[in-house]
C-alpha cells in the first residue's frame, strides 16, 4: 500500500526511554515512511537507547525503498552526539532529555536548520504538521503549549502512543469513572494535601486492593488484585511511579487529538468502541508494527552486534544438536523484574534446566541490572545462553525456539506479567486466543490474604508449586499443546495482517500519515 501526496509532510516524534515502548513506536514510524512517500519524521530519543534504536536502523536502511532517507534521528543531550551513546542515571538521563528537548522541538518549529549542541536539521524546510509523543512523556503537552505561545503559532495535532493494548488503556484511564491511574492520582492528592510526602503516597497507593471483581471490554472477569499480578515485587522507585500514574492526565489532555495503539479493533472491539466514546478522541487501531520479514518469516539470521552474533550461533549450534523447536527463550526487558523475590527467576530458569530445556535467557539491560548472584550459577552451563539484549525479531524467527517466556509477546508464550497492561495483554493471548500459558503460582499480591483466583485456582506459592507448574507448562510446550498453540498463532495473525491489508489497522495508517 503507497500514497501519493502533493506536497511533503513532517511529523515529530518523542519516544521513551523504555525498550518495550520504543521499539513499537520505531517500527510505526519506519511502516508510516514505507506508506507515505512524502512523509519526513525527526525522532527525538535520550542516549541510553541511541545504540540499540540505531542497530534496527541500519538493518531498516539497508533495505531498498525504505524511505530511511527521510527518517532524521537526534540524540537529545548537550554533549555532541558520538559522546551520548553510554548509558547514565536512568534519572538524570529523563530530568535532562525533558530540560533539552523543549529548544530542541521549537528550533524545529521555527525552521532552524542548526539547532544547537551539534545537531541538525536536515528537515528545515518542512515545518511539522503533527506530533506523536509516547505516553511516559507526560511534561511534553505543557511544554507544546508553551513553545506554541512564544511561536504564536496554533498547536499542531498531538497524538500519544501507546504500546498499552486497549483493554488495559480501559483499566488504567477509565474503569470505575478515572481508572486505576485516576484513583490513585486522586488519593495521591489527598495525602499531599494532608501533608503526608508526595514519594511516600506513590509509593504505597499503587498496592491498594479490596478484592473486587473487574471485568474490562473483551476480557474475562478477575479479581482487582489480579489485575497487579507481581507488581509488588518490582521494587519500583516513587520516581518510575511518579512517572507512570501521571500518564493519566496525558491521556486526557485537552490538546491530545488521538490515542496510537499497536493493537487492532477486531480484536477488541468493545474496548476500542468505548475509550473512543468516553475519552473523547479518535483512536488508531494501527495493529502490530513490525517489520514485513517478521510478518513473512524471512528475517535475517545475520546480527549486527556481538549479543546478537553469540545468540545466533546458540541457536543454530543447538538446532543441530536438539532439532527445531527445542529452545526456550526468556526475557524480562528493560524494566521489569521480580527484584523482592529473584527466587523467582531463579526457579524459572532452574525448572528449564531440571527439564532438560534448553534456554536463552535476556536479561534486564543497563537501566537496572538483575540483582547480583541471579546470573553467575548459570554461566559457562551447557545448553544456556545469557545475553543483556538479544535481536528479538532474529530469536522468534529462528527454528531453534520453541517459546517465549515473557512479560508478554505476539507468540505462542509462557506469560508472567507484573502490571501495567501487562496481565490484561496475558489474559488476551492465554484466555481469549489461547495461545499461551500464564504462570499462576509465582502471582505475588500485596495481601497476603488474597490466595484465590477468579477461576477458583489457589496461589500456594512455595517453591515445589511453582516448579511443579513451570516444568508443566514447558512440557506441554514442547508437545501437542504447542504445536496447537502455534496453529492458533497462525489463525491470529491471519486476522492481524488482514486489519493491516483491508481493515481498520491498514485505514488508520494512512490517516496518521496525511495531513488533513
Amino acid at each position: 500500500m503507497t500514497l501519493t501526496v502533493a506536497a511533503p509532510t513532517h511529523v515529530v516524534a518523542i519516544p521513551a526511554a523504555f525498550w518495550g515502548h520504543l521499539r513499537p513506536m520505531l517500527n510505526l514510524l519506519l511502516n508510516l515512511l514505507k506508506i507515505h512517500p512524502n512523509l519526513h519524521i525527526t525522532v527525538f530519543i535520550t542516549p541510553s537507547i541511541s545504540s540499540h534504536m540505531l542497530v534496527d536502523l541500519y538493518a531498516f536502511q539497508n533495505k531498498t525503498d525504505s524511505g530511511s532517507g527521510r527518517l532524521l534521528v537526534i540524540t537529545c543531550g548537550e554533549k555532541p552526539p558520538e559522546d551520548t551513546f553510554v548509558t547514565p542515571d536512568f534519572t538524570e538521563e529523563v530530568d535532562n532529555y525533558a530540560k533539552i528537548l523543549p529548544a530542541f522541538v521549537k528550533g524545529v518549529f521555527e525552521g532552524k536548520a542548526d539547532l544547537g549542541h551539534g545537531r541538525v536539521n536536515k528537515f528545515a524546510h518542512v515545518v511539522p504538521s503533527k506530533i506523536i509523543f509516547d505516553m511516559c512523556q507526560t511534561f511534553f503537552p505543557a511544554e507544546l503549549r508553551k513553545i506554541a505561545k512564544v511561536l504564536h503559532m496554533p498547536i499542531p495535532p498531538l497524538f500519544i502512543f501507546t504500546p498499552f493494548s486497549l483493554a488495559s488503556l480501559y483499566q488504567l484511564f477509565l474503569e470505575g469513572g478515572d481508572g486505576r491511574y485516576g484513583r490513585i492520582l486522586k488519593a495521591v492528592e489527598r495525602d499531599v494535601s494532608a501533608g503526608i510526602d508526595i514519594a511516600e503516597a506513590y509509593t504505597k497507593r499503587p498496592w491498594e486492593f479490596n478484592g473486587s471483581v473487574i471485568t474490562p471490554p473483551d476480557l474475562p472477569s478477575k479479581f482487582d488484585y489480579e489485575w497487579w499480578p507481581l507488581m509488588i515485587t518490582q521494587d519500583t522507585p516513587a520516581q518510575a511511579t511518579m512517572g507512570f500514574i501521571p500518564t493519566h492526565s496525558a491521556f486526557h489532555d485537552r490538546d491530545v487529538v488521538g490515542v496510537v495503539v499497536p493493537f487492532i479493533e477486531e480484536l477488541e472491539p468493545k474496548a476500542t468502541s468505548t475509550l473512543e466514546e468516553r475519552l473523547g478522541k479518535s483512536i488508531y487501531a494501527v495493529g502490530p508494527q513490525l517489520p514485513e520479514e517478521m510478518w513473512n518469516g524471512t528475517v535475517s539470521q545475520v546480527a549486527p552486534d556481538a549479543d546478537g552474533q553469540k545468540v545466533i550461533r546458540f541457536l543454530d549450534d543447538l538446532k543441530v544438536k536438539h532439532g527445531s523447536r527445542s529452545v526456550a527463550y526468556v526475557s524480562f526487558g528493560s524494566l521489569f523484574f521480580p527484584f523482592t523475590r529473584p527466587e523467582l527467576v531463579t526457579y524459572l530458569l532452574q525448572s528449564l534446566q531440571e527439564s532438560s530445556t534448553p534456554f536463552m535467557f535476556a536479561h534486564p539491560s543497563g537501566l537496572r541490572p538483575p540483582p547480583t548472584g541471579l546470573i553467575e550459577p548459570f554461566e559457562g552451563l551447557e545448553d544456556v545462553c545469557l545475553v543483556k539484549f538479544a535481536p528479538q525479531w532474529q530469536v522468534l524467527n529462528h527454528d531453534a525456539t520453541a517459546f517465549f517466556v515473557t512479560l508478554l509477546s505476539e507468540v505462542p508464550v509462557v506469560t508472567m506479567p507484573f502490571g501495567g497492561d501487562q496481565p490484561e495483554i496475558a489474559s488476551l493471548l492465554t484466555d481469549i486466543l489461547h495461545v499461551g500459558i500464564d504462570l499462576e503460582q509465582c502471582k505475588t499480591f500485596n495481601d497476603p490474604a488474597f490466595r484465590t483466583l477468579h477461576d477458583g485456582t489457589e496461589v500456594i506459592g512455595t517453591e515445589k508449586a511453582i516448579k511443579e507448574e513451570m516444568k508443566e507448562a514447558w512440557v506441554r510446550m514442547k508437545a501437542s499443546d504447542g504445536s496447537d498453540m502455534r496453529l492458533r498463532v497462525k489463525e491470529v495473525k491471519s486476522r492481524l495482517r488482514d486489519s493491516l491489508a483491508n481493515g481498520r489497522a491498514g485505514r488508520d495508517m494512512v490517516k496518521l500519515g496525511r495531513v488533513d
